[in-house]
């Protein structure tokens, strides 16, 4: 599992940092499909950020496909790949 690192000063908002390297992670094949996430605490504490940043970057990762939801596990769905 990647370590994803937030640059507060970088001018890109953190959900938007964490939603690309997650991304960039499943392109380069740091994230294989069907791979779990981990839950939104353990990754905000990972981080650095609060819950909500994780939140909505997960949220926004289903809504194009990246990530596939089934309660509270996130895994990681096999056909985006990379920024957009």
């Amino acid at each position: 599992m990647p370590r994803f690192v937030i640059d507060p000063h970088g001018g890109i908002p953190a959900y938007v940092q964490l939603k690309n390297q997650i991304k960039l992670a499943r392109a380069n094949d740091e994230l294989t499909p069907g791979e779990t996430l981990p839950s939104i605490r353990a990754l905000a504490l990972q981080a650095g950020v609060g819950a909500g940043v994780v939140r909505r970057a997960y949220r926004e990762l289903c809504e194009v496909a990246v990530l596939r939801t089934r309660g509270a596990v996130r895994r990681i769905f096999g056909f985006a790949r990379g920024p957009t």
